[in-house]
């Protein structure tokens, strides 16, 4: 299997078109050098693989065809994980594709998700202020949030 086809078979299972725009910003390339990797079956340089395979969460190893296992045991040893900044992005991207009431609803999951303990610990204790005082307002649009039977 060449580079692209690992790289769109990638791409396809995240829902995106390998050639699209938004593909291009992920990848920090541009649709035209896509395009080159397609037709002319070119493989990027080394760093550009790197980038691209944090972007995708696999090996470069994988996406150059030395093997047909994904996982970076690199990344997966050494306890490091993705650039934050490539967290972000993706997160970004995954956020600006809901409408606005799912929006909301991940919004609130998250929001929930900070109230555990293990994150009102330390430097997060700011978000378990007592002395706020919840609006009207806010209350109900907590209540709207759980009485939603899709949540």
């Amino acid at each position: 299997m060449s580079f692209f086809e690992r790289y769109a078979g990638l791409m396809e299972d995240k829902g995106l078109d390998p050639g699209s725009q938004t593909a291009a910003d992920m990848m920090g390339t541009t649709r035209a050098t896509i395009s080159v990797w397609k037709n002319k079956q070119t493989t990027p340089k080394g760093d550009m693989v790197a980038k691209m395979a944090d972007a995708l969460g696999v090996s470069t190893d994988y996406l150059l065809g030395r093997t047909d296992d994904p996982t970076d045991y690199a990344k997966r040893s050494s306890g490091k994980v993705v650039p934050l900044k490539t967290r972000k992005s993706k997160i970004v991207h995954l956020y600006t594709q809901l409408d606005m009431a799912d929006r909301l609803k991940a919004e609130g999951v998250i929001q929930g998700m900070l109230l555990q303990d293990k994150y009102l610990d330390g430097l997060n204790a700011a978000h378990a202020r007592t002395d706020l005082e919840a609006t009207p307002e806010m209350e109900a649009a907590d209540e709207s949030i759980m009485d939603d039977d899709d949540f």
